[in-house]
């Protein structure tokens, strides 16, 4: 509506200002076009990588840990999530009840589901804090280095001590 009120306007002025006007009302279309172009190649790209190979090039980063990988009844009591809700889901975490270290990935369908992933593994990380501050103070400086990412539609939680690499190899695997 503002541009054609603009141009209107500059319908009426003369000569060389009317070839001015135009100029500067396409200066801004193209801006306002670029900016928009801009925000939407901002967006992160639903990923159609294969979840069986994501979650092999993860536990690459995490072989020297010997994780386990969990049932689904273990995912339902541990991130109190409902693994039928996910395309793939995949929890490992080490048999030790005295290690935090784990890891879990999922593939889901929409961005909201995203939200309340990332909400599970907050409180997980949480809840185990609780339970090991005061007498693992190890433990808990791995639960403070968790790392929790997501992108459109998969995701991943991981606590170890190299989260940031496990993390970096879960994009890269993306």
């Amino acid at each position: 509506m503002f541009v054609f009120l603009v141009y209107n306007k500059i319908r009426s002025l003369g000569g060389y200002m009317k070839k001015i006007g135009i100029a500067l009302c396409k200066i801004i279309l193209v801006v306002v076009f670029g900016f928009f172009m801009f925000i939407q190649l901002q967006k992160p790209e639903r990923s159609e990588a294969d979840f069986s190979e994501v979650e092999e090039i993860v536990m690459n980063q995490m072989d020297e840990y010997g994780l386990v990988k969990q049932d689904n009844l273990a995912i339902k009591s541990t991130f109190s999530i409902d693994p039928a809700a996910y395309t793939n889901i995949a929890y490992y975490k080490s048999s030790d009840a005295m290690d935090v270290r784990e890891v879990i990935l999922v593939q889901f369908e929409n961005e909201a589901m995203a939200q309340s992933f990332e909400k599970a593994a907050q409180n997980r990380i949480d809840s185990q804090i609780n339970a090991f501050d005061g007498y693992a103070p190890e433990q808990v400086k791995l639960l403070k280095g968790a790392k929790v990412y997501s992108q459109v539609n998969f995701a991943i939680y991981v606590t170890s001590e190299n989260s940031a690499e496990v993390v970096k190899a879960f994009k890269g695997a993306l």
